[in-house]
């Protein structure tokens, strides 16, 4: 088994509202609120030991079983979206994460730098 240096489960479920860490893989999300410690610590999923990814505070998990939008959340976050702010550049404003996949290819096309 591989060994790692700096890595924790990620089982402390905060109570509080904030960012989160996911498992691609098993379709799990876990608060883990806003204190800056928390962003420091890779975590490891305790379900299936794989790297989880740290998203932003405004990522809304779907339900497990919707692999559909688990695929688009995927795509997002390995084209480097994590759920921060977009802004478009032309108005502004902040544009709303994708919900299809035609939408999300098209959303990483148009703001991807």
């Amino acid at each position: 088994m591989e060994t790692y240096k700096n890595v924790y489960l990620c089982n402390e479920i905060s109570e509080e509202m904030g960012h989160k860490y996911v498992c691609l893989h098993c379709r799990k999300s876990y608060s883990v609120g806003t204190g800056f410690i928390h962003f420091q610590e890779k975590k490891i999923c305790p379900e299936c030991l794989a790297p989880m990814t740290l998203l932003n505070e405004k990522f809304k998990a779907p339900r497990k079983d919707d692999t559909t939008q688990w695929e688009i959340v995927k795509l997002l976050v390995d084209n480097g979206f994590f759920y921060q702010s977009v802004l478009d550049p032309i108005s502004g404003e902040k544009v709303p994460y994708p919900r299809t996949k035609r939408d999300a290819e098209a959303f990483i096309e148009k703001y991807k730098k």
